[in-house]
């Protein structure tokens, strides 16, 4: 009777304090509140690690089995690319998910490059004593995936590129995204400031409708960008003017990979996706009814395209298409 009164007690003091941290909080702080919740629930409690040269990368951990080391893409954390992907994955996989350098709770002392993000990587698989890694990475992630199976050709397995099209992406090309954006710059278009800015963002990488006031925009604002402009605005800067360099330096890599993209990306549309595939070749999967933040457009579809690009043969006369059909399209 003692136990239960206590369990009583103590839920009441939970709802309580519930309450009023529900009255207190954001609708954006709330939502990262539950992901973390939920995360540690099943055993994905956050970790620091201290880097050799300064500054930490934060991570978090769970499951058994393979390792699955999971990169995501520009703004944002880990946790908020990766939620729903390492819940269903947890069961498979030891699945690994840091915040990049300069986003999250990582940051570094020096400038921030692809480099010194695959440095802090690296650290990480050597501190955990991870071994062979099986990496996926979306959009940003997949260039730092891309320069991280270089640098370690005997420890990565497996690279699953998701709307990231890494060495074949050329100047032209970023031209063209700047014209679809009507901006005059990608600092315009990926680092946002204003509710107005992040609109914009969001209506060019996602095709499912999000309506969002500029009041919840300037929440979302608060907390996941201010604060990390200098140093989202030198990843930028550092993959324009390195890209030349980056890419010929992994002109003759090919890990073991499958390229994902989503039919829909107005980002990096699905031909960059195909030249891509031929590129490392490849196996592709595309999926329909999403746009470039897969992961938020059609987080189902996301897991099982992970799922099937994990475990496929690497024939890179196969091409997939998951949706209604869930066909393969032959060679």
């Amino acid at each position: 009777m003692t136990s239960l009164a206590h369990r009583v007690r103590l839920i009441l003091t939970l709802l309580v304090a519930l309450s009023l941290g529900l009255a207190a909080c954001s609708p954006v702080a709330l939502h990262a509140w539950w992901s973390e919740s939920s995360a540690r629930a099943q055993g994905f409690a956050p970790a620091r690690l201290s880097l050799a040269h300064g500054g930490q990368l934060a991570y978090r951990e769970a499951g058994h089995g393979p390792t699955l080391l999971l990169i995501h893409g520009f703004g944002g954390n880990g946790l908020l690319h990766w939620r729903h992907t390492m819940s269903e994955l947890v069961e498979q996989y030891h699945v690994v998910t840091p915040d990049l350098l300069g986003f999250g709770d990582s940051h570094a002392p020096g400038p921030l490059t692809l480099d010194a993000q695959v440095d802090a990587l690296i650290a990480l698989i050597e501190a955990r004593r991870l071994g062979e890694v099986r990496v996926a990475g979306i959009s940003y992630g997949g260039f730092v995936a891309l320069e991280l199976a270089r640098r370690l050709p005997l420890s990565v397995r497996r690279v699953v590129l998701i709307n990231s099209p890494g060495p074949i992406y050329q100047p032209a090309d970023l031209r063209a995204l700047e014209r679809r954006a009507q901006v005059r710059s990608v600092d315009e278009l990926f680092v946002p400031r204003t509710p107005a800015e992040l609109r914009r963002l969001i209506g060019m990488t996602r095709t499912q409708p999000v309506d969002a006031s500029d009041w919840l925009l300037d929440d979302m604002l608060a907390r996941y960008y201010r604060g990390h402009e200098t140093g989202m605005l030198e990843l930028l800067h550092d993959l324009q003017a390195s890209q030349a360099r980056y890419s010929q330096r992994l002109l003759d890599v090919r890990p073991a990979s499958v390229v994902v993209w989503s039919e829909g990306d107005a980002v990096f549309p699905p031909p960059l996706g195909r030249v891509l595939a031929e590129h490392l070749q490849a196996p592709m999967i595309l999926v329909e009814n999403a746009g470039h933040s897969l992961l938020a457009d059609q987080p189902a579809m996301a897991v099982q395209a992970l799922r099937l690009a994990l475990s496929m043969p690497l024939d890179p006369s196969r091409t997939v298409r998951l949706g209604p059909t869930d066909a393969p399209m032959g060679p």
